[in-house]
């Protein structure tokens, strides 16, 4: 019936006025744009270094807030450093760079849990945009 969702819909069949394979496309932007709500940084570099959109169901479920995303960091920093860092203006509870799948050469990105929200906005403002090891954070 045309307005009800059907179930095995062949492609190119109409399913609530649009083709099943346009509402298949509605959904997958609307997993993208909420993601991009979320974790709005992390989600592009994701996509870049790994060509796919992660799970929306896992993002939410991973997502804290007191945890920074920082980004355009040298490929020869390390975990230490950046946790020196950021232990200068507060206090910290984790620090990880993502790395390749061989996990021999960084991304460019990682994450920083500091210990509450407050500080973790504070750290953002006080270091967006700063040198560190030759590049600006982001």
């Amino acid at each position: 019936m045309y307005g009800q969702q059907q179930r095995n819909s062949p492609p190119g069949s109409v399913v609530g006025g649009q083709s099943a394979s346009s509402a298949g496309s509605n959904m997958m932007m609307q997993h993208h744009l909420a993601l991009n709500a979320v974790l709005p940084g992390a989600v592009q570099l994701i996509q870049n270094a790994q060509g796919r959109v992660p799970d929306l169901n896992k993002a939410i479920k991973n997502y804290k807030p007191n945890e920074l995303f920082v980004g355009n960091l040298s490929y020869f920093c390390e975990e230490k450093d950046l946790y020196a860092l950021f232990e200068e203006n507060g206090h910290v509870e984790d620090v990880r760079i993502i790395k390749n799948d061989s996990g021999t050469r960084s991304l460019m990105f990682g994450f920083v849990t500091m210990s509450t929200i407050h500080e973790t906005r504070e750290m953002e403002k006080l270091l967006n945009n700063q040198m560190f090891m030759g590049r600006k954070l982001r």
